[in-house]
Protein backbone atom coordinates (compact mmCIF):
# COMPACT_ATOMS: atom_id res chain seq x y z
CA UNK A 1 0.00 0.00 0.00
CA UNK A 2 1.33 3.44 -0.88
CA UNK A 3 2.24 5.68 1.18
CA UNK A 4 0.17 9.38 1.26
CA UNK A 5 2.19 12.29 0.37
CA UNK A 6 1.76 13.48 4.10
CA UNK A 7 2.77 10.47 5.69
CA UNK A 8 6.16 9.97 3.59
CA UNK A 9 7.40 13.51 4.58
CA UNK A 10 6.51 12.30 8.32
CA UNK A 11 8.32 9.60 7.69
CA UNK A 12 11.67 11.12 6.41
CA UNK A 13 11.43 13.81 8.73
CA UNK A 14 11.58 11.23 11.55
CA UNK A 15 14.47 9.11 9.54
CA UNK A 16 16.08 12.27 9.35
CA UNK A 17 16.19 13.44 12.97
CA UNK A 18 17.05 10.16 14.04
CA UNK A 19 20.04 10.57 12.17
CA UNK A 20 21.05 13.34 13.98
CA UNK A 21 20.52 12.55 17.66
CA UNK A 22 22.73 12.08 20.47
CA UNK A 23 23.22 9.33 22.51
CA UNK A 24 25.19 9.93 25.64
CA UNK A 25 26.38 8.02 28.01
CA UNK A 26 28.16 8.45 31.75
CA UNK A 27 30.10 5.43 33.06
CA UNK A 28 29.54 5.49 36.60
CA UNK A 29 31.58 2.71 38.57
CA UNK A 30 32.77 1.73 41.96
CA UNK A 31 35.30 -0.42 42.62
CA UNK A 32 37.01 -2.40 45.45
CA UNK A 33 38.79 0.14 47.31
CA UNK A 34 41.92 -2.72 48.10
CA UNK A 35 41.24 -5.61 46.00
CA UNK A 36 43.51 -8.75 47.00
CA UNK A 37 46.71 -8.33 45.08
CA UNK A 38 50.40 -8.27 46.04
CA UNK A 39 51.32 -5.29 47.38
CA UNK A 40 54.82 -3.99 46.10
CA UNK A 41 57.03 -2.07 48.08
CA UNK A 42 57.33 0.74 46.00
CA UNK A 43 56.25 4.65 46.43
CA UNK A 44 54.14 5.69 43.33
CA UNK A 45 52.79 9.41 42.42
CA UNK A 46 50.07 9.18 39.83
CA UNK A 47 49.75 11.35 37.28
CA UNK A 48 45.79 12.31 36.29
CA UNK A 49 46.09 14.89 33.47
CA UNK A 50 43.22 17.08 32.56
CA UNK A 51 42.44 14.49 29.32
CA UNK A 52 42.61 11.67 31.00
CA UNK A 53 40.02 12.47 33.86
CA UNK A 54 37.86 14.30 31.12
CA UNK A 55 37.81 11.80 28.64
CA UNK A 56 34.61 11.36 26.04
CA UNK A 57 34.41 9.19 22.93
CA UNK A 58 32.55 11.07 20.17
CA UNK A 59 31.47 8.72 17.38
CA UNK A 60 28.55 9.27 14.80
CA UNK A 61 26.97 6.01 13.54
CA UNK A 62 25.25 5.73 10.18
CA UNK A 63 21.47 5.82 10.87
CA UNK A 64 21.93 5.74 14.33
CA UNK A 65 22.72 8.79 15.01
CA UNK A 66 25.82 10.68 17.57
CA UNK A 67 27.33 8.71 20.67
CA UNK A 68 29.29 10.39 23.42
CA UNK A 69 30.44 8.07 26.06
CA UNK A 70 32.11 9.64 29.16
CA UNK A 71 34.80 7.10 30.80
CA UNK A 72 36.83 10.09 32.37
CA UNK A 73 35.50 9.83 35.91
CA UNK A 74 35.07 5.98 35.87
CA UNK A 75 38.57 5.35 34.72
CA UNK A 76 39.90 7.69 37.89
CA UNK A 77 38.09 5.85 40.17
CA UNK A 78 39.39 2.32 38.54
CA UNK A 79 43.11 3.63 39.13
CA UNK A 80 42.35 5.29 42.63
CA UNK A 81 40.70 1.34 44.21
CA UNK A 82 43.71 -0.45 42.36
CA UNK A 83 47.38 1.34 42.44
CA UNK A 84 46.97 2.01 46.88
CA UNK A 85 46.66 -1.99 47.04
CA UNK A 86 49.44 -2.64 44.33
CA UNK A 87 51.62 -0.10 45.83
CA UNK A 88 52.78 0.85 49.42
CA UNK A 89 52.01 4.61 49.20
CA UNK A 90 50.34 6.67 46.60
CA UNK A 91 50.07 10.76 45.70
CA UNK A 92 48.28 12.00 43.01
CA UNK A 93 49.69 14.88 40.53
CA UNK A 94 47.36 16.71 37.82
CA UNK A 95 50.74 17.04 35.49
CA UNK A 96 53.88 15.54 34.83
CA UNK A 97 56.67 17.60 36.95
CA UNK A 98 59.71 17.01 38.46
CA UNK A 99 58.34 15.71 42.03
CA UNK A 100 59.30 18.28 45.20
CA UNK A 101 62.19 17.34 47.41
CA UNK A 102 59.89 16.61 50.51
CA UNK A 103 58.43 13.75 48.10
CA UNK A 104 58.82 10.13 49.15
CA UNK A 105 57.42 9.06 45.47
CA UNK A 106 60.29 6.71 44.14
CA UNK A 107 58.56 6.89 40.71
CA UNK A 108 56.00 8.75 38.80
CA UNK A 109 53.09 6.59 36.68
CA UNK A 110 50.88 8.35 34.42
CA UNK A 111 48.00 6.23 32.70
CA UNK A 112 47.45 6.85 29.32
CA UNK A 113 44.04 5.83 27.26
CA UNK A 114 45.47 5.24 23.87
CA UNK A 115 41.82 3.85 22.30
CA UNK A 116 38.38 3.32 23.05
CA UNK A 117 36.37 1.63 20.06
CA UNK A 118 32.26 0.13 20.76
CA UNK A 119 29.95 -1.15 18.61
CA UNK A 120 26.04 -2.02 18.62
CA UNK A 121 24.16 -4.93 17.81
CA UNK A 122 23.24 -2.45 14.81
CA UNK A 123 26.98 -2.74 13.60
CA UNK A 124 27.61 -6.22 14.33
CA UNK A 125 24.59 -7.86 13.52
CA UNK A 126 24.71 -9.46 16.78
CA UNK A 127 22.83 -9.16 20.21
CA UNK A 128 25.98 -7.93 21.73
CA UNK A 129 27.24 -3.82 23.04
CA UNK A 130 30.79 -3.88 23.27
CA UNK A 131 33.76 -1.70 24.46
CA UNK A 132 37.40 -2.30 24.05
CA UNK A 133 39.99 -0.18 26.13
CA UNK A 134 43.83 0.65 25.29
CA UNK A 135 45.67 2.43 27.79
CA UNK A 136 49.54 2.65 28.29
CA UNK A 137 51.06 2.94 31.47
CA UNK A 138 54.16 4.88 31.83
CA UNK A 139 56.89 4.98 34.28
CA UNK A 140 59.00 7.88 34.78
CA UNK A 141 61.80 8.62 37.24
CA UNK A 142 61.00 11.00 39.82
CA UNK A 143 62.79 14.15 36.88
CA UNK A 144 59.52 13.53 35.03
CA UNK A 145 61.56 13.65 32.04
CA UNK A 146 63.80 10.07 32.24
CA UNK A 147 61.35 7.64 31.04
CA UNK A 148 61.16 3.62 32.65
CA UNK A 149 59.14 1.53 31.15
CA UNK A 150 56.05 1.38 29.08
CA UNK A 151 53.28 -1.05 30.14
CA UNK A 152 50.29 -2.10 27.49
CA UNK A 153 47.18 -2.62 28.69
CA UNK A 154 43.53 -3.26 27.22
CA UNK A 155 40.12 -4.18 28.66
CA UNK A 156 37.15 -5.75 26.62
CA UNK A 157 33.39 -5.61 27.75
CA UNK A 158 30.26 -6.56 26.43
CA UNK A 159 26.45 -7.30 27.25
CA UNK A 160 23.97 -8.83 25.86
CA UNK A 161 20.96 -6.81 23.89
CA UNK A 162 17.72 -6.86 25.78
CA UNK A 163 19.12 -7.76 29.13
CA UNK A 164 19.05 -4.09 30.44
CA UNK A 165 17.03 -1.10 30.14
CA UNK A 166 18.45 1.07 27.35
CA UNK A 167 21.24 1.12 24.67
CA UNK A 168 22.70 4.11 27.38
CA UNK A 169 23.20 1.42 30.27
CA UNK A 170 23.95 -1.14 27.71
CA UNK A 171 27.15 0.40 26.44
CA UNK A 172 27.89 1.74 30.12
CA UNK A 173 27.66 -1.94 31.47
CA UNK A 174 30.16 -3.13 28.91
CA UNK A 175 32.47 -0.18 29.24
CA UNK A 176 32.25 -1.37 33.16
CA UNK A 177 33.84 -4.74 32.78
CA UNK A 178 35.99 -3.36 30.04
CA UNK A 179 36.78 -1.28 32.93
CA UNK A 180 37.32 -4.19 35.44
CA UNK A 181 39.21 -6.44 32.84
CA UNK A 182 42.05 -3.93 32.29
CA UNK A 183 42.48 -3.43 35.66
CA UNK A 184 42.39 -7.15 37.10
CA UNK A 185 45.33 -7.84 34.07
CA UNK A 186 47.32 -4.66 35.19
CA UNK A 187 46.88 -5.97 39.00
CA UNK A 188 48.52 -9.46 38.33
CA UNK A 189 51.14 -8.95 35.58
CA UNK A 190 52.48 -6.05 36.87
CA UNK A 191 53.70 -7.16 40.14
CA UNK A 192 54.98 -9.98 37.78
CA UNK A 193 57.55 -7.91 35.79
CA UNK A 194 59.81 -6.22 39.08
CA UNK A 195 63.03 -7.94 37.63
CA UNK A 196 62.43 -6.33 34.19
CA UNK A 197 61.31 -2.89 36.02
CA UNK A 198 64.53 -3.32 38.17
CA UNK A 199 66.63 -3.53 34.99
CA UNK A 200 64.81 -0.66 33.25
CA UNK A 201 64.92 1.50 36.35
CA UNK A 202 68.98 0.87 36.45
CA UNK A 203 69.41 1.60 32.96
CA UNK A 204 67.31 4.77 33.12
CA UNK A 205 69.31 6.07 36.17
CA UNK A 206 72.14 5.21 34.09
CA UNK A 207 70.93 7.22 30.81
CA UNK A 208 69.56 10.03 33.41
CA UNK A 209 73.57 10.50 35.15
CA UNK A 210 75.22 9.92 31.19
CA UNK A 211 72.56 12.86 30.37
CA UNK A 212 73.69 15.64 33.65
CA UNK A 213 77.39 14.93 32.48
CA UNK A 214 76.69 15.55 28.71
CA UNK A 215 74.92 18.59 30.17
CA UNK A 216 77.25 20.18 32.69
CA UNK A 217 80.44 19.49 30.37
CA UNK A 218 78.57 21.70 27.62
CA UNK A 219 78.30 24.07 30.63
CA UNK A 220 81.51 23.93 31.01
CA UNK A 221 82.44 24.70 27.22
CA UNK A 222 79.98 27.21 27.33
CA UNK A 223 81.45 29.10 30.21
CA UNK A 224 85.00 28.69 29.46
CA UNK A 225 84.16 30.16 25.67
CA UNK A 226 82.87 33.09 27.56
CA UNK A 227 85.41 33.76 29.30
CA UNK A 228 87.64 33.13 26.43
CA UNK A 229 85.45 36.19 24.46
CA UNK A 230 85.56 38.36 27.59
CA UNK A 231 89.38 38.08 27.58
CA UNK A 232 89.45 38.54 24.32
CA UNK A 233 87.53 42.06 24.71
CA UNK A 234 89.24 42.76 27.33
CA UNK A 235 92.80 42.86 25.37
CA UNK A 236 91.22 44.88 22.33
CA UNK A 237 90.27 47.12 24.92
CA UNK A 238 93.42 47.80 26.43
CA UNK A 239 94.80 47.95 22.87
CA UNK A 240 92.61 50.83 22.00
CA UNK A 241 93.57 52.79 25.31
CA UNK A 242 97.55 52.61 24.80
CA UNK A 243 97.31 54.45 21.24
CA UNK A 244 95.09 57.56 22.57
CA UNK A 245 95.87 61.07 21.43
CA UNK A 246 97.87 61.78 24.60
CA UNK A 247 100.59 59.28 23.84
CA UNK A 248 100.60 59.73 19.85
CA UNK A 249 103.88 61.10 18.52
CA UNK A 250 104.26 65.16 18.72
CA UNK A 251 105.12 67.40 15.79
CA UNK A 252 108.54 68.39 16.25
CA UNK A 253 109.83 72.85 16.74
CA UNK A 254 112.07 72.05 13.32
CA UNK A 255 108.95 70.51 10.98
CA UNK A 256 106.49 73.22 12.02
CA UNK A 257 106.49 75.68 9.25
Amino acid sequence: MALRPAALACLCLSLLLGGCTTTAVTVEATFPERPVVQQLPLKVAVVYDEAFQRYTLSESIPQRGNWEIDLGAAQVALFRAMLPALFSAVTERDALAPEPEDSTAELLLRPQLQDMQFSIPYQTRSNFFEVWLKYEIELFERDGETLVARYPLTGYGRTRDGFLDSAQVAIEQAAITALRDAGAFFAIEFPRNQDALAAARVRAQQLRREKARAEAEAKAQMEAAEETATEAAAEVDGDEAEGTPADAPQTSREEAP
